[in-house]
């Protein structure tokens, strides 16, 4: 087990200064690290993002900085703890965020649609998204950067979208009358999720998860190259006009799924 040190702990808190709005919220809070992180170096965490030389994550956390600074939505409580929990999905909130403000859509967050769940992002039409970022642990990243093929990504977003359902109470949500429409977003940038992997993990949703799958609406794949939402025909509660209005908003492209792609297995 990769235990933190006083040394590196230290060391977290002097290379942390570099980032002026990440050192305000995470300076002082020292005594939760020891504990939550215990295994930082097996993953990328906030620790081990800045602990690392690389310049790639230097850019990351300037760019990180800046969207705390600039997002108006979340409070420096839930700021701090979105940060130590998952500080790439973190990421992905504010910038969505900051896209869907400039919009011109006040969005709320953390809406509880659940009694045991809230959801990312409520659109005054009424339509929630949650937000996902799947990355891989430092081994399987170093296969990934050999091969990049290495990896069974559309198995592996399958399993994602099934867990947040699962995790987020979206099926019991659907059958308890929510009459919503729900959607995933998931930032694929991290592991290299690609439209092929979308469909293919759609079509296999439809084929042997259809109950779990028909409480989501659709998912949008965020990539380099921007947003595109894939709907989901079989989904119990679809868009609206007044939702495909919020996406086109954002600046999200819409994938046309013919219905009988569920039952052609010749693609």
């Amino acid at each position: 087990m990769n235990r933190l040190t006083g040394a590196e702990i230290e060391l977290f808190f002097s290379k942390l200064k570099r980032y002026p709005n990440l050192d305000r919220l995470l300076s002082g809070k020292s005594g939760n690290f020891r504990k939550k992180y215990n295994d930082f170096k097996e993953e990328f965490t906030i620790f081990s993002i800045v602990l690392s030389e690389q310049k790639y994550w230097s850019n990351f956390l300037f760019y990180l900085d800046e969207l705390i600074i600039k997002d108006k939505l979340y409070s420096n409580k839930k700021k701090r703890f979105r940060i130590l929990d998952n500080v790439f999905n973190f990421k992905t909130e504010l910038e969505f965020g900051s896209v869907v403000i400039k919009s011109g859509i006040v969005p709320e967050v953390d809406f509880k649609y659940h009694a045991k769940n809230n959801i990312d992002y409520k659109f005054p039409s009424g339509l929630f998204i949650e937000i996902t970022t799947p990355k891989l642990n430092l081994k399987d990243y170093e296969t990934w950067k050999k091969d990049k093929f290495s990896v069974p990504i559309s198995f592996y977003v399958e399993n994602t979208i099934i867990q947040k359902i699962e995790k987020q109470n979206m099926k019991s949500a659907i059958d308890s009358g929510f009459s919503h429409p729900i959607v995933i977003l998931i930032n694929g940038i991290y592991r290299g999720i690609e439209e092929m992997n979308i469909l293919a993990s759609i079509r296999s949703l439809h084929e042997n998860n259809s109950e779990e799958f028909s409480a989501v609406s659709g998912i949008i794949l965020k990539t380099l190259s921007g947003m595109t939402f894939f709907p989901n025909n079989s989904a119990k509660n679809k868009l609206l006009d007044d939702h495909f209005i919020d996406l086109n908003q954002i600046g999200v492209s819409i994938m046309e799924i013919p219905t009988d792609y569920y039952n052609d297995t010749s693609n």
